[in-house]
């Protein structure tokens, strides 16, 4: 197996939880490549030159914004992703019911004990933007049916006396899902990964 691992060194502990990462691959022998993400490449080049590394499996120290940049490359190679959250939010992850980097590393290991487990498919989304600018095509990792969004706004949280619907409302709604996973992350049931497919582009990167 090969691992390629995209990393976003934005918050300080991004790099501790890298150091753990690198000592749990090594520990099982499996080859791993790592790229960087800067303001000028914020993940698809670095994504796309891990596949076409050859990766199998891709491991995103990073946060929402690493995830929606690279979701869409990532999606059509149909590779195998786990995430460990070190960004300022981690709504996704969260809803995965990734609550920390710890969790997280648990998930990796087993992952490579193992490289059999039952996945989650979060869509991905396209939005055609309209500005000043001229137009804009952007990619995002749809929340809805699987917590954020679905949560805040279906009518199932509580809302206390005198609060009342709007955008308060909404945002009660929204703080309760943040922390109110519906999935349950878990490595048990086996079940077969499909190939990767590969893609292009020109990020700094470094191996073991």
């Amino acid at each position: 197996m090969k691992v390629g691992i995209l990393i976003n060194p934005k918050h300080g502990h991004t790099m501790r939880a890298y150091s753990e990462l690198v000592e749990i691959i090594r520990r099982s022998h499996t080859r791993y490549r790592s790229a960087t993400t800067t303001k000028q490449w914020p993940g698809v080049e670095q994504a796309s030159k891990l596949l076409d590394w050859g990766a199998d499996l891709i491991v995103i120290l990073g946060g929402d914004g690493t995830l929606r940049v690279s979701a869409p490359v990532l999606a059509s190679a149909n590779v195998p992703v786990l995430i460990i959250p070190t960004g300022t939010a981690n709504v996704l992850s969260r809803h995965l019911g990734i609550r920390s980097t710890r969790q997280a590393l648990q998930l990796v290991q087993k992952y490579l004990d193992s490289p059999f487990a039952p996945r989650c498919e979060v869509p991905v989304n396209v939005a055609d933007c309209f500005t000043e600018a001229g137009p804009r095509r952007e990619h995002f990792l749809s929340l809805a049916g699987i917590g954020g969004d679905a949560r805040a706004v279906s009518g199932r949280t509580r809302l206390p006396t005198g609060l009342g619907w709007g955008i308060l409302g909404y945002a009660y709604g929204a703080g309760r899902a943040l922390f109110a996973p519906l999935i349950s992350a878990h490595l048990t049931t086996p079940q077969s990964s499909g190939p990767p497919r590969q893609s292009s582009g020109p990020p700094r990167q470094s191996s073991g």
